[in-house]
């Protein structure tokens, strides 16, 4: 996303599309990696019977260098399962973080609307009109830093 993101956006951002990829990455991984640890265990007993010879050596010494290679990229493909994981958890950090400060905000008396403007909805004196206005551009460059963090770490 680009520039800062609307109230209802920010209310509606969704992370679950990391979270599916992360888990089908970890169970695509531990399935990689199981299924060439069973290859490899039966190249030493093809249907059961024990095989020996040149021809055996040759292929459990394939089975097992293909399996390491397996073992690598899966480790690899974790690492980007725990990446996803870690950016999802990052961008809810940010959107509660933007959603706090719209609650600061209509705690105290303010309206957020949803291009993010803060304004004191009701009537105020000279006095009081002064201080919910510092109150409110405060809570706007809050939301405003908050929104555009949240914007930009996705």
């Amino acid at each position: 996303m680009t520039g800062i993101p609307t109230l209802s956006q920010m209310r509606s951002w969704d992370t679950a599309h990391l979270d599916l990829a992360a888990d089908y990455w970890a169970s695509e991984a531990q399935n990689w990696e199981s299924v060439f640890t069973t290859a490899f265990q039966a190249m030493a007993r093809p249907g059961g019977q024990p095989w020996d010879g040149d021809a055996a050596d040759r292929a459990q010494l394939r089975a097992h260098l293909d399996r390491l290679r397996v073992i690598g990229v899966a480790d690899l493909l974790r690492t980007v399962a725990d990446t996803a994981r870690a950016g999802a958890r990052d961008l809810r950090a940010a959107q509660r973080k933007a959603l706090d400060v719209v609650d600061d905000a209509t705690a105290t008396g303010f309206e957020v609307d949803e291009q993010l403007f803060v304004s004191y909805p009701g009537y105020v004196n000279a006095v009081r009109a002064a201080v919910a206005q510092e109150q409110a551009i405060a809570l706007a460059t809050r939301l405003h830093a908050a929104a555009t963090a949240l914007a930009a770490l996705d």
